[in-house]
């Protein structure tokens, strides 16, 4: 069973915080961010994972969320099939994830793992 780890809470702003953060072209999914916001998602499959990090693109500011949107426009809804496998794995193994598009000279590739 998994158990949901404690949210980081900001009492300036009183708002929940995200770990999640930005790493070259890549975006990087903290374990709490898996269980929290990604691994409910997986369970049900690909087009929720695709609504969960639009989601999340939407609610983060900044290069976050500019990156979340980029690399979901690049990827499209086809890709994620492999991301959601990851996402799974991730919440299981204590881990976090990363999704984002590497280039090969003009051409964009997908690249998704565990850390």
């Amino acid at each position: 069973m998994l158990k949901a780890p404690a949210i980081s809470w900001d009492n300036e702003t009183s708002n929940i915080q995200s770990r999640m953060y930005v790493k070259g072209s890549k975006v990087y999914f903290t374990h709490a961010d898996v269980v929290s916001a990604l691994y409910s998602a997986a369970l049900i499959g690909p087009s929720a994972i695709y609504a969960a990090i639009v989601g999340l693109g939407t609610i983060s500011l900044g290069p976050v969320g500019t990156a979340i949107a980029g690399a979901v426009g690049i990827l499209g809804f086809p890709s994620l099939a492999g991301f959601t496998y990851q996402v799974i794995q991730a919440a299981s193994n204590g881990q976090g994830v990363y999704l984002g598009v590497e280039m090969n000279g003009i051409f964009p590739n997908i690249v998704s793992g565990t850390f």
